[in-house]
C-alpha cells in the first residue's frame, strides 16, 4: 500500500494498545521516512506536514512513557527533522530553535547514558543540523555575528563525528559527514573573511 496507508494502519495500532512500545516507535519512524521522501523530492511544505505529526507523535509517546528514553530520543529526532525542513519554507530562526531543543534533549540523554553510540550519533547530528541552521540563518541575515556561531557549531560537531570515528562507530551512512562539515566550515570561513 502507500506510506499514507501505513501511517494510518500504524496510527490505529497505537490508538488500539497506547502501552505497545513499537507501535508508537513504528508511527513515529513513518511520519519520518514520508517527511524524508517528500523533503528530498523537493516538497518542503508537504514534509514539514509530516514532521509535525513526527514531532506530535513523538511528544504523545513522551507523554505516555517519560521515562524511557527511546520516545526521548524520537521526540529530539523530531526536532531535528523540523530543523532541517524551516529553512526550506523560510523560517531560518525557527530551524535554530529546533536544533537547540534536539540538542538539549539529547544531551539530557546522554548524561543518563553516556556511551550509547545511537544517542552520541544523534547528538552530533544534531550539532550538524544546527551549524547548517546557523548558515542559514548567516547568509539571509548578512552579518558576521551568525557566521562565527556556525562556524563553532560546526566545529563541534565536526570534532563529535571525529570522536565517534576513533570509537569504531560512525555508521556507512556518516562517513562522509566529517569531510561535508570541514567543507560548511571554510564557507563560514569565506564569509568571515570578507
Amino acid at each position: 500500500g502507500s506510506p499514507e496507508d501505513a501511517i494510518e494502519s500504524f496510527r490505529q495500532l497505537a490508538a488500539l494498545d497506547p502501552a505497545n512500545i513499537l507501535a508508537h516507535r513504528d508511527l513515529a519512524l513513518a511520519w519520518e521516512r514520508q517527511g524524508n521522501a517528500q523533503l528530498h523530492a523537493g516538497k518542503s511544505d508537504a514534509a514539514l506536514a509530516s514532521y509535525r505529526q513526527l514531532l506530535q507523535t513523538a511528544r504523545d509517546w513522551v507523554q505516555r512513557d517519560p521515562a524511557n528514553p527511546y520516545a526521548n530520543q524520537m521526540l529530539a529526532v523530531a526536532e531535528m527533522k523540523m530543523a532541517e525542513a524551516l529553512p526550506h519554507t523560510g523560517d531560518r530562526d525557527g530551524a535554530v530553535i529546533a536544533a537547540r531543543s534536539a540538542i538539549h534533549a539529547l544531551d539530557s540523554l546522554i548524561a543518563n547514558e553516556k556511551d550509547n553510540p545511537l544517542f552520541l550519533r544523534d547528538r552530533a547530528l544534531a550539532q550538524w543540523v544546527l551549524g547548517r541552521a546557523l548558515i542559514e540563518l548567516a547568509t539571509a541575515a548578512k552579518e558576521q555575528a551568525p557566521w562565527q556561531d556556525a562556524e563553532a557549531q560546526l566545529r563541534r560537531a565536526r570534532d563529535m563525528f571525529n570522536e565517534l570515528a576513533s570509537r569504531n562507530q560512525l555508521s556507512g551512512e556518516d562517513l562522509a559527514a566529517p569531510k561535508a562539515i570541514a567543507d560548511q566550515i571554510e564557507t563560514c570561513r569565506q564569509a568571515l573573511n570578507k
